[in-house]
């Protein structure tokens, strides 16, 4: 087995690894070797390589899939953990031949060290690496509203709903299921935060998976603090792991035939016992580790209330989740976004450059846009565009100024230290032309509190 992952190494060409896979795709032995590496959502072994030292024989006696058998059997089972698991990775590794307990190792330690990922994999065994699941929120839509979070003759919700600060870092989960924290992030790439490892290890709980997002303390930019966090020049100490919820790993895992199974049961656990259980273990404070910042409201006037509270202070918003939503992968729409649309026509007075090192750097990085009488004024991100809209705008920079445009944002709000109104997070619809005027401040609020009391009005 180990020849034949040399073999894909001879060549760092993706075309070729690809090649080489294909050649040997009906070797059930390798196949199987690249699922129990980097399929974290079915193989969870409690264990890694961290402390273990062992030496093999000189005639070995044992074999890989025998091993393999021991791992799914002992480990991925939970049925051995502990020291117990430890002397049976040690005994179990001894006996193997150096190229076999090389492959245990690298399975272990969930690299290959061949460069194939989990897409370049399924290309050749379709759908032989499980996604990680991830839950998306939906838009809280007045439908979505009232079938998700039904409410009372008076407008107020008939159970609980929980109103959460929208985070701004970069998605992670921490799975703790054995002796070691495991940290991914969305996409299932692992990480190390040993400060954020160690705090997690330390709670009286076993066989969860954290979820929420990690952002960088003290910084404002969003975009610079991510970079940090997934760079090889981690400040740890500064690095703040807001957790809001935490799903036992038995659930996590399910497949989307299996969560329906459970559904249907009714033995699926409820957010609201998962969010008690998840506080009362964060209730002592911890350095790197906290509960999202949460409040619960009895209806959509104090979701708003709470949503402009959040946007104001230049937080992005924020979730409301109803009582009962179980963990599943794709959409839940018990998990809305709350949103303020607001449109509003602004003029084009210039554009900020590319940032240095950024894939726009060769574009421009924002939109600065005004009203014509100067109350409302910021920048709309280069981000907010497709790439083909980019590329337009970059070839009719010239042209464009003075052009009126169309932006949607969530609220219009104004810093302490400042006498203009900017958006909160615009968003570019479409240009109107030089001779349309733009929206006035008094029409700009006059949208906003129209958009509140529009939401503030589902029953």
């Amino acid at each position: 087995m180990k020849a034949l992952l040399d073999e894909i190494n001879l060549e760092n060409g993706s075309n070729y690894k690809k090649a080489v896979l294909e050649k040997y795709s009906d070797n059930e032995l390798l196949k199987r070797v690249f699922a129990m590496a980097l399929d974290k959502v079915t193989y969870s072994y409690g264990i890694t390589m961290k402390n273990i030292t062992y030496t093999t024989v000189d005639a070995p006696y044992g074999d890989l899939e025998t091993s393999l058998d021991v791992m799914e059997q002992e480990f991925v089972t939970r049925t051995t953990t502990g020291n117990k698991a430890k002397e049976l990775l040690i005994n179990m590794l001894s006996i193997l031949s150096e190229d076999d307990a090389y492959v245990i190792e690298r399975i272990l330690d969930r690299d290959l060290k061949t460069r194939l990922g989990r897409s370049e994999v399924n290309k050749v065994w379709k759908n032989l690496i499980v996604k990680p699941p991830y839950t998306r929120c939906e838009i809280g839509t007045e439908a979505n509203i009232l079938k998700n979070m039904p409410v009372d003759k008076d407008g107020n919700f008939i159970n609980k709903v929980y109103s959460e600060v929208k985070m701004d870092g970069t998605f992670r989960r921490a799975v703790k299921d054995g002796e070691e924290v495991e940290i991914t992030s969305r996409p299932g790439i692992e990480s190390s935060f040993p400060l954020i490892e160690g705090q997690l290890q330390s709670l009286e709980i076993e066989g969860v998976v954290f979820i929420g997002e990690m952002t960088l303390r003290g910084e404002q930019n969003r975009s610079t603090g991510n970079g940090i966090i997934n760079s090889d020049d981690i400040p740890h100490k500064d690095v703040l792991f807001t957790v809001w919820d935490m799903v036992p790993v038995n659930e996590y895992s399910m497949t989307k035939a299996e969560i329906k199974a459970a559904e249907k049961a009714g033995t699926l656990s409820l957010y609201e016992d998962r969010f008690a259980q998840l506080e009362e273990l964060l209730s002592e404070s911890m350095d790197n580790v906290e509960l999202i910042e949460y409040r619960i409201v009895k209806n959509m006037k104090e979701a708003f209330e709470h949503f402009l509270e959040v946007t104001e202070r230049g937080d992005e918003g924020t979730v409301i989740k109803a009582h009962d939503m179980t963990h599943k992968d794709g959409n839940s729409k018990k998990q809305l976004k709350v949103k303020l649309v607001i449109e509003l026509d602004v003029r084009i007075v210039s554009f900020n450059e590319g940032n240095k090192g950024s894939k726009n750097e060769a574009y421009f990085s924002g939109i600065n846009y005004t009203n014509d009488e100067g109350t409302i004024q910021g920048s709309v991100g280069v981000t907010s565009l497709t790439e083909d809209i980019r590329d337009w705008f970059h070839e009719h920079r010239d042209e464009v100024i003075g052009d009126v445009m169309t932006l949607f944002c969530n609220d219009i709000t104004i810093a302490r230290d400042s006498e203009v109104y900017a958006m909160s997070h615009p968003r570019y619809d479409m240009l109107r032309g030089k001779d349309k005027v733009t929206d006035s401040l008094v029409r700009a609020l006059e949208q906003k509190q129209m958009a509140m009391e529009m939401k503030a009005r589902v029953r």
